[in-house]
């Protein structure tokens, strides 16, 4: 379905934007440049012909508001550290302001430097407001670091400092200054600072009736040096204000400047006003006065906000923010953030609309921070530089917005819903209508303006979609420049963003056209492991929506859309309605745990939700060991890793230990941190870090109480996880948490702790090939790590893999060629015995020793130890190597404390190996424990293997099955073979029993529909209905 563009309508932005975008400050004339700074709505340097007349790195022209408040303390507040807002800029006149944030927040400040066009004369105009409805008194302490200086080294200076007793000339370096040097009672209206080797400096004009005091410090070693005035407390009605000048000229002739200026109008006759005390207390001339700085003032503040803030884009943008559905609309606003309090002289543009669930979302601007965009922009500690001309950087501001939202702002602003007609984008005309004042260009595309009419490659032409204007389309007409379009926009770290556009293909060649996501880290540095392509193919296709969902890879800031084609002319890839929507910020910040899922699952794990899941709905066979137990474990966190595909059936394990004994767990799985992913997750091993995700780790750090048994499973903690995943280990171990390592590698020590001795009974499995101790402690060991038990269990690389089993002892000697477990199949069942040490070894985890427990066996004599008399059940069940049950029997048992023998009658068995399985049971039928051994019967009458007419084992498609075998029996009476082939899927496909003399007996098996390829052929000699010997051979018939 089409979607009908939303054309935006952006008007004039208020004045503050312009600011926001920023530019450099800086005031010249011929013989003077000065430049400005927002910190403080300092004066950074000052250059007169040439000569710097300022320190490097230090400000002038910095202030504190002073006044003595009623308990004869001088309070002050330091407006040198707060950041100004540029309101006013031409040629020679530069307007900073802003608003005490403590003692003083019901002042505003501004100050407004002015420079003479024709001559060295900088006038600083300063004007105190009163914003609030009381009398305030206010005076200032205006400090500079006015000083003829040289890049490097020191240069000797001398300051001008008029006093009382006549004028004190301070020669700096020199012997006859202090550090502090005061000026309690000047008599004239200036200061003055020239260099001793050019005489050339500057003179600071105060108001003759304001200023009170000078001062000057002297860094007695450095090239460094202060100049100061105070001016008097002065007192401003409610909603008023009070201003005065300040001139600074430059001279190459500074003794001349001061002989001109001993006349009457520069002499200081009458004040006004209560002077700073400062001074006088300082240069102990009175009584110490307390110097005091509160952190409050007296005007109200919102009690009720929430602030926002991130990237600025390179033009403008707009966001949104989830607020609660029961806020009051009517006093919800948005302003600038300076100085940590709302700046209500710049209100943000904003829009109020209600989401599908009832809360609202507010929408807000974002003024851009450098238009002409990527290539022609360095963003470095979160200030934008215009690096257009390498020789010349301009600072353009600050690349980053910071917004506070008052949710009981009693005038708040209007909204501006024609601001917000298409919603949120970062991209500025990212539907390609606004055409660029200056050029026959979409607005915001600066770079592709400039290149599109030489490369020929990128071309705005008008859209076949209804109801819209204009779309970008990517064809390249000259050689070598194929097709191309860039969008690039900024990242907040750990940000979710959603891009789309439309997209149309003409593409009559078949070749590539491509929509992808590219990244650069902020030293420019392409990040190609996190390329993501949202859209490749070679068709061509009418108008389509193309969407991709990420989140801000580590270390990225810079994002790059690229559409491109690679065929000139024939090829074409049209662009429309392109967006970039960063999600929406909430008032109630969603939880971290939940904000890291979210993040893979738009990333390398998109398919968390079958990962972290585990179904029981497959059962395959096998033996109820342990259900149900006589114990009860506590539940299990259960950690497995995932291996490289969603298919991974590592985790099952879990499951298949919940088939064969009763317990409870938590499934988390441990996901290692994927640096570089081809494609999806699944179709090809990505490249891990040596390293877990910190979602993984977090659930481990938030978990809602210590668990009592832990199963790692699958981790070489050499290569896949880091420090941080053990230290959370040991942290569960010094509460007592027990651990089983299940396949683990390269554990530490420091998560083991001290071997022991390897429990009685728990490698009472059947012994098909010879181990010892040694390869028994191989496949499972036990340490006491502290308070916490730790168990290892471990076959090697993998699971089921045989040749990775070479320690197990049910192992057979010389196993089939299968590579994993045959579940439906006649062959040995060696994988199921491999779970009866390991449960035992949780049980041991546990603490939960039994009453009573199978110790050992030799031939058909079962050893059992029990703790105290009891009367128990032993449960048997005897079985071939093809997992026939050949007898099972029930003994009641009454055990003795310690040691007790019980002799099995195998005298039924036929000859052969035999595996015991067996149970102790209570009276409710609880299983106490569970072991089995193998018992070998000789053999009265072995068959020998099956004749066959065909080679391999193979018969032809279709059958029948032919076969003949020769049985060595006495003519005895009563003794017959049985004979039965079923099919692979357990299927008696037929069955014949006749007597057993002759010997040679020749066997022809027509087969049917359906066909399953693999056959069984069994054969049993039974003498008397008692089976004296048996054998099984398999043989394959396809279907024809």
């Amino acid at each position: 379905m089409m979607v009908r563009k939303m054309v935006k309508v952006f008007g004039l932005l208020c004045v503050w934007s312009v600011f926001l975008s920023a530019q450099e400050f800086l005031l010249r004339n011929r013989e003077v440049e000065a430049h400005f700074s927002e910190l403080g709505g300092s004066m950074t340097s000052l250059y007169y012909r040439g000569k710097l007349l300022t320190i490097p790195e230090w400000n002038s022209f910095i202030e504190a508001a002073m006044a003595l408040n009623q308990e004869k303390a001088q309070i002050q507040e330091l407006f040198w550290k707060l950041e100004f807002r540029p309101v006013e800029v031409d040629a020679f006149s530069l307007t900073f302001t802003t608003r005490g944030v403590a003692a003083f927040d019901w002042l505003k400040l501004s100050k407004t430097y002015t420079l003479a066009p024709d001559s060295a004369v900088m006038t600083v105009l300063y004007r105190l407001e009163n914003l609030d409805r009381q009398e305030h008194a206010a005076g200032l302490r205006i400090k500079t670091f006015l000083r003829r200086s040289e890049e490097v080294g020191i240069t000797p200076n001398t300051v001008f400092q008029p006093r009382a007793e006549g004028l004190a000339e301070l020669v700096h370096p020199g012997s006859g200054i202090r550090a502090d040097e005061w000026s309690v009672s000047p008599n004239r209206r200036w200061l003055a600072v020239m260099g001793n080797d050019d005489r050339t400096g500057a003179m600071l004009r105060f108001p003759s009736r304001l200023v009170s005091a000078y001062y000057s410090w002297f860094g007695l070693n450095r090239n460094l040096s202060t100049i100061e005035g105070f001016i008097r407390e002065l007192v401003i009605p409610p909603g008023g204000s009070r201003e005065f000048s300040l001139e600074l000229e430059c001279s190459e002739d500074i003794p001349a400047l001061l002989q001109k200026h001993q006349g009457e109008a520069d002499l200081i006759t009458e004040v006004e006003g209560q002077e700073i005390l400062l001074p006088k207390s300082s240069s102990k001339q009175i009584p110490e006065v307390p110097l005091v700085t509160p952190s409050s003032g007296v005007m109200p503040r919102s009690e009720a906000h929430f602030d926002v803030g991130g990237a600025r884009q390179y033009n403008q943008s707009i966001q949104s923010v989830i607020l609660p559905a029961n806020l009051d609309p009517a006093k919800i606003a948005v302003f600038n953030v300076r100085n940590g309090v709302s700046d209500y002289e710049q209100p943000v543009p904003y829009m109020l609309r209600r989401t599908a669930n009832g809360d609202w979302e507010l929408l807000f601007l974002i003024p851009g921070c450098a238009p002409k965009g990527y290539f022609y922009t360095d963003i470095k500690d979160g200030r934008a530089y215009d690096k257009r001309n390498p020789k010349k950087i301009i600072a353009l501001g600050r690349s980053t917005f910071s917004y506070r939202v008052e949710f009981d702002c009693q005038n708040p602003h209007p909204q501006e819903p024609a601001l917000f007609a298409g919603g949120e984008n970062l991209i500025h005309n990212g539907n390609f209508e606004l055409k660029d004042p200056q050029k026959d260009w979409p607005e915001g595309f600066y770079w592709s303006s400039l290149h599109a009419p030489v490369h020929k490659n990128i071309h705005w032409v008008k859209s076949d979609i209804p109801d819209n204007g204009y779309c970008m389309l990517a064809q390249g007409k000259e050689a070598p420049h194929k097709g191309r379009f860039n969008a690039f926009f900024l990242l907040d770290p750990g940000r979710k963003y959603t891009v789309s556009a439309l997209v149309k293909s003409d593409n009559p060649t078949a070749s590539y056209a491509l929509f992808l996501l590219e990244f650069y880290d902020r030293d420019g540095k392409h990040m190609p492991e996190h390329k993501a392509y949202i859209l490749r193919g070679k068709d061509s296709y009418d108008w389509k929506e193309a969407q991709h969902t990420f989140f801000t890879p580590e270390n990225a800031m810079v994002a790059r859309l690229i559409f491109q084609t690679y065929k000139l002319e024939e090829q074409r890839m049209y662009i429309d309605n392109l967006k970039v929507v960063a999600a929406p910020i909430t008032f109630i910040p969603k939880a971290k745990i939940d904000v890291l899922r979210d993040k893979l699952l738009n990333s390398a794990y998109a398919p968390l939700d079958c990962l972290e899941k585990l179904s029981h709905e497959t059962e395959t066979p096998h033996e109820k060991w342990f259900k149900p137990a006589a114990f009860a474990l506590p539940e299990i966190l259960y950690l497995c890793q995932i291996g490289d595909t969603q298919e991974c059936t590592d985790k099952r394990q879990i499951i298949e230990l919940s088939q064969r004994l009763d317990l409870t767990y938590r499934f988390l799985p441990l996901l290692r941190k994927i640096t570089r992913l081809t494609r999806y997750f699944g179709t090809k091993a990505p490249e891990y870090a040596p390293e877990l995700e910190e979602y993984t780790l977090h659930q481990l750090e938030i978990l809602p109480e210590t668990p009592q048994l832990v199963i790692v499973q699958r981790i070489d903690f050499a290569t896949h996880v880091q420090e941080r995943f053990v230290t959370l280990l040991r942290q569960l171990q010094e509460k007592a948490a027990a651990i089983l390592f299940l396949d683990c590698q390269n554990i530490p020590p420091a998560l083991l702790g001290r071997k022991q001795p390897l429990p009685a009974g728990f490698m009472q499995i059947p012994a098909m090939r010879q181990t010892d101790a040694a390869d028994d402690a191989r496949i499972c060991s036990v340490y006491q790590n502290g308070p916490a038990r730790v168990a290892c269990f471990n076959q090697g690389r993998s699971w089921y893999y045989l040749s990775n089993l070479r320690f197990f002892k049910a192992l057979p000697q010389q196993p089939i060629t299968n590579d994993c477990p045959a579940y439906y199949s006649r062959d040995f069942p060696y994988w199921e015995y491999l779970y009866l040490p390991m449960i035992k070894s949780l049980r041991w985890l546990a603490g939960q020793e039994p009453a009573a427990a199978f110790s050992g066996s030799k031939e058909a004599t079962i050893q059992i130890t029990a703790t105290a008399p009891q009367s128990l059940r032993l449960k048997v069940q005897v079985k071939n190597m093809q997992r026939g049950i050949q007898s099972e029997l029930e003994l009641p048992l009454d055990l003795q404390p310690g040691e007790n023998s019980i002799e099995l009658d195998s005298t039924a068995w036929p000859g052969g190996v035999h595996i015991l399985e067996m149970q102790l049971l209570q009276s409710d039928g609880r299983v106490v424990d569970a072991a089995a051994v193998r018992v070998d019967t000789p053999e009265v009458c072995p068959i020998p293997p099956l004749t066959l007419p065909v080679a391999d084992r193979c018969f032809p498609p279709g059958g029948p099955l032919e076969f003949s075998l020769e049985i060595p029996v006495s003519e005895e009476r009563n003794t017959t073979v049985l004979c039965w082939v079923e099919d692979s899927d357990g299927r008696i496909v037929f069955k014949q029993e006749r007597p057993a003399a002759p010997p040679r007996h020749a066997y022809t098996v027509p087969l049917q529909a359906p066909f399953t390829t693999l056959y069984r052929i069994f054969i049993q000699v039974l003498r008397n209905g008692q089976v004296l010997a048996e054998r099984m051979e398999e043989v394959s018939c396809p279907e024809p």
